[in-house]
């Protein structure tokens, strides 16, 4: 970001900021994950950037997503989820979806939470995103398991896995 900062170069600097936050989240350094989103959501912001204020709001719901703020996980989920669909960026959209599916299933909204993850479900389904579309299975398998529908959890997991096979994909596994 540094030398981005150098050249005045605000799109690269933004990008550099969010990378930034991503690499603190992954550490579990969650205030310096959001002190870094929140510099590079402004720059995004300043220079008109919209993909980079939207890779930051994203960034934002998962750290508050990691750390229990489910309120605010879905609020930032919520504002790059109108973003995307604004771009007509539908892997973004998909993921914003699966997002917002993940946090209602922490917070035991299980309706809710099947409800986003089935909606980029079939997003990623059109899209051919096979990998994304096996996440987003587990997660309408594990919502189901969560409300006791066994049956129904397990038609889902199986759906899942057997994409991951087809994939090769043993880490799905």
């Amino acid at each position: 970001k540094n030398i981005a900062r150098e050249l005045g170069d605000k799109k690269i600097e933004s990008n550099a900021l969010t990378n930034t936050g991503a690499v603190h989240r992954l550490m579990e350094e969650y205030p310096k994950a959001i002190a870094a989103a929140t510099e590079a959501l402004q720059l995004g912001r300043d220079i008109g950037d919209r993909r980079a204020e939207v890779e930051t709001l994203s960034l934002f719901s998962a750290v508050y997503g990691d750390s229990d703020d489910y309120p605010r996980a879905l609020d930032y989920s919520g504002q790059a989820l109108k973003i995307w669909r604004e771009l007509g960026d539908k892997l973004g959209e998909a993921k914003a979806l699966l997002i917002l599916g993940t946090t209602h299933e922490r917070m035991g909204t299980t309706p809710e939470a099947i409800e986003a993850s089935m909606a980029a479900f079939k997003i990623f389904r059109d899209i051919g995103a096979r990998v994304m579309e096996a996440n987003a299975l587990t997660n309408i398998g594990a919502a189901f398991q969560a409300i006791g529908d066994q049956e129904r959890s397990l038609d889902y997991l199986k759906q899942a896995l057997q994409i991951q096979r087809e994939l090769g994909e043993r880490t799905g596994e």
